[in-house]
């Protein structure tokens, strides 16, 4: 079976898998990781998939895999679900904010007892009819270990090649014990969870250094392309400059930081961010001011000069550019209300009641120009600079 995602969502043969919203998700991500858990409770994905879907649980996640290989969708790909708990990546804390969760139905690390394993809430399972594995390491212990499906497994396959495809941002897949926090918090997905295999699916993606990414960052911002903070991590503004890089440099454009983008970006010639039309004679200007200059091909536009351009201090800026704004609407206003009140006399006039009134105060003015012709005339005289 086939498997693709649209519009964040997953589908399977080309239709939706069953989706139940869980109330317990928060905002956009743009995923850089896959994390693989087991969900230590019965063999009924239904179990976990009623308790995310209670607020009382405060837990989630992306995707619940059965042992049948049933798919059960509860968070978009693009949202924050509550997997991991305390956790951390590549210098990147709180993994929630950047990983798909996905859920394989699985009781766990169980206790020996004869014939049988118990698993934590009590429920035995024959060795023989599920296949019970014995394992002993320092990280796991002792313990048994029911291996995951065939079904399962050919599913999380699927699905891991249609979130790779769909979203190039991801570079890593991890089980929950490879970023729990403190190390030793989590067992899942357990040892007969194939790690390696699941990254092998990976092919050339790989996570940037952090240090090979701040520098990346640094010459983004040289070239006008607006990474964000120079911090050593890929997040959405970097991975945007990485695109914008790539489609300005005739890239493919992926928005990583893979081979080629590093050879043309720290080569000797790459591109940087189009800056648009310049004025041919630049108005130097306070900056926060309102100026009205002329363009390339000689048309009028009204520009609010950059309130970044000469402060040191971006409270200042910020403070000049809301003096600027706060200006502007203050004369937007009084023009509406004096465009409102011209508006409504108009209408007025074309009353009776108004056209009687508009008669009265035109023989009024009438009567006070003849009354004062004198005064009248000398001040016209005046103002050409004529004698009375």
């Amino acid at each position: 079976m086939t498997y693709s995602v649209m519009n964040d969502r997953l589908l399977q043969g080309g239709r939706e898998v069953p989706f139940v919203p869980t109330p317990n998700q928060g905002g956009r991500i743009e995923p850089a990781l896959i994390v693989v858990h087991f969900t230590a409770d019965h063999l009924d994905p239904q179990d976990s998939v009623r308790w995310f879907a209670q607020e009382k649980s405060k837990v989630s996640a992306h995707l619940i895999i059965g042992r049948d290989g049933t798919i059960t969708q509860m968070v978009e790909f693009d949202r924050v679900a509550y997997h991991a708990g305390k956790s951390a990546w590549q210098g990147r804390s709180g993994c929630n904010g950047f990983a798909i969760g996905i859920e394989m139905d699985n009781p766990g690390k169980l206790t020996p007892r004869g014939n049988d394993g118990v698993a934590w809430f009590g429920t035995r399972f024959d060795r023989a009819e599920y296949r019970l594995v014995e394992h002993r390491s320092d990280k796991y212990g002792s313990g048994l270990w029911m291996p995951y499906s065939p079904e399962q497994m050919e599913a999380l396959g699927g699905v891991i090649v249609a979130l790779l495809e769909a979203y190039p941002s991801i570079v890593d897949i991890r089980g929950h014990d490879e970023i729990c926090v403190p190390a030793n918090r989590k067992d899942d997905p357990g040892p007969l969870m194939d790690m390696a295999a699941l990254r092998a699916m990976l092919g050339s993606r790989a996570p940037a250094s952090t240090a090979s990414v701040r520098e990346a960052q640094t010459v983004l911002a040289a070239l006008g392309y607006s990474p964000g903070d120079v911090d050593g991590l890929i997040g959405p503004r970097t991975r945007a400059a990485l695109r914008s890089f790539q489609e300005q440099n005739g890239l493919h454009v992926t928005g990583a930081l893979d081979g080629i983008t590093s050879l043309r970006l720290f080569g000797e010639a790459p591109k940087p961010m189009p800056t648009g039309t310049r004025e041919t004679e630049p108005v130097e200007q306070a900056p926060g001011t309102w100026v009205v200059k002329r363009g390339a091909e000689g048309t009028a536009s009204t520009t609010l000069i950059e309130a970044t351009a000469n402060y040191a201090d971006p409270l200042q800026a910020i403070d000049g550019a809301d003096k600027a704004i706060a200006h502007a609407e203050k004369g937007r206003a009084v023009v509406q209300r004096s465009t409102g009140i011209l508006d409504w006399l108009i209408a007025y006039l074309q009353t009776p009641q108004g056209l009687r009134v508009g008669i009265v105060l035109t023989l009024c003015l009438i009567t006070w120009i003849i009354a004062h012709r004198t005064d009248v005339r000398a001040r016209l005289a005046r103002l050409v600079g004529r004698p009375a």
